[in-house]
Parts: C-alpha cells; structure tokens; sequence
C-alpha cells in the first residue's frame, strides 16, 4: 500500500499552501498505527511513575488517575535537505603561569605560582549541509510542546494510509495550528539544530558570534497523524498529564513533586553529614 506523495511548499511563501487539499478529503496524509494495548501502555505508565523521585502517594500508586485514552495526535512532517554558510568566533583555552613571591606576617618570603586560563579567539567561516527527513511538529495545541518532543520518537517506516479501520475507538485530536505557523515553528527547530551541528563542527572550547544562512532545497510535507495512549490525574484542583508514544511505549508527563519527601530527604542528609564531621574532629 503506497503512501500519498509528499506536498511541496515554497518556504518564503508559505501561507500560499492550503492546509487542506479540498473539504471532502481527511486533514491527514498517513498516521503510524498503535501497537501498544491500552493494557500496555498503563503498564509503562505505572512503571515510569514508579521511577520519579519525590512523588507523592497519589501519583505513584496511580489511584486517581482515569483510564488510557487512546487518540491521535496532528502533526505537520517536513523534510527538506539545507545549505548553511556560517561565520562567526572559534575561542581556544590556553593556561599561562606566573610565579610570585609575597611575604608572611613573620617576615618569611614564599614563591608561589599563579595559573589563568585565557581564550583566545579567531574568525572561521564555511559551508554546512544537512537533511531533514520528517521533522515531526504539532498539529495540535491540546498536550504541552515539550511532552510531546519527549514522547514523539517514532518509527517511520510504519507509516500508513488512512484507513477507517486504524482510527475507529479513537479520539482524533483537531489540528487548530495553521501550515505557516507549523512551518515557522518547525524553522526554528531546524534554526537550533544546524546551531548544534555547526558549533559542534567549528569545535574549540567556546564560539561566540556565530551567523548563519539557510537555504532550503527540495521542502516537502505531510500531515500524519501519531498515536499516544493519554493518562490524567487529578488531585486537590491540580491536573497532571501524562503521555504513552502507541508505537513503542516511550512515556513523558507531569511530574508533581511532595514537599515532604523532599524536606526529609534534605533533613536525612544534613543529618549524616552533620554526624560524619563530629566524627573526623571529636
């Protein structure tokens, strides 16, 4: 079963490109189907839980928290192949030391010596390429950004058509953020990717100063839908949420903490560190 082809869209352009083919036809090109149960999922749920430190009772023992609820999320996947020039600062540490004498209280003169660490920097300049192969960014404002980009890793090769079959018992999430503004924050993603990419590249201890331009070659899209199991919890007014990748079972969540686990904890160690210095100096 062959998937739809990727849509090309001009990047300098792009509210010019529909966020929909036509009104009769699915928001989405292809969607990854679920793999894990709900039996599952709750199971990888528990055990992440398990693992937060500072947790309370309530969250670790999952006695408030509602059933799985399967659904889809929105997603725009872009890939493009990028041509980066990039100029900017490579600092270099070098130490230098410097021996002094200085006088005591008794008159003693002693040398000693000083190190100081120095950067020194020099102009680099070049060229850097690299590809993008289907940068996943959300469709959707329902679930934070950065619970997504946790729980988000997945194995294209799954991808699929739409099909009624893998959607039915579903909740399927709208999308309510528009291409230009999906493309714009997957901009910025790239931004701080090709950033780590050419920093790394320069090398050196530090770089400062660093500019770069992007051209982009080939853009393309899709608009797939991906599976997550949802998880809530409430507890005194408070919402916490937790999300299951459906392919593979990577979790990421809300995380609340107990004060009083972390005052004990604090109060434990000052208790044996106090206790380890009475005994070197009795």
């Amino acid at each position: 079963m062959h998937l739809p082809a990727e849509h090309r869209f001009d990047p300098a352009r792009p509210q010019d490109t529909p966020d929909l083919p036509n009104h009769a036809q699915p928001w989405a090109d292809a969607l990854i189907p679920f793999s894990l149960s709900g039996a599952q999922a709750e199971e990888q749920y528990r055990l992440w839980r398990g693992s937060r430190r500072f947790t309370p009772h309530f969250f670790v023992r999952g006695t408030s928290h509602r059933s799985p609820t399967p659904i889809y999320l929105p997603f725009w996947s872009f890939s493009m192949g990028t041509q980066s020039t990039y100029k900017g600062e490579r600092g270099d540490d070098s130490t230098s030391e410097t021996t002094n004498t200085r006088t005591d209280s008794d008159g003693n003169t002693e040398t000693y010596t000083e190190s100081t660490r120095v950067t020194n920097y020099h102009a680099v300049d070049g060229t850097h390429e690299q590809i993008f192969e289907a940068l996943h960014v959300s469709a959707s404002g329902r679930f934070d950004t950065s619970l997504l980009e946790k729980s988000a890793g997945f194995d294209l090769s799954a991808l699929t058509p739409c099909l009624p079959e893998y959607t039915r018992g579903c909740v399927l999430a709208a999308s309510d953020v528009s291409f230009s503004q999906g493309w714009e924050n997957g901009r910025t993603r790239i931004g701080l990717l090709l950033k780590i990419a050419i920093t790394r590249k320069i090398g050196g201890d530090s770089v400062r100063d660093l500019k770069i331009q992007t051209d982009y070659a080939g853009p393309r899209f899709r608009r797939v839908l991906l599976p997550f199991y949802a998880f809530e919890h409430e507890h005194r007014g408070r919402r916490f949420i937790g999300l299951v990748n459906g392919q593979n079972g990577t979790v990421a969540g809300d995380v609340p903490r107990s004060r009083i686990k972390i005052f004990a904890t604090i109060a434990a160690i000052v208790v044996v560190t106090g206790w380890m210095l009475y005994q070197l100096i009795r």
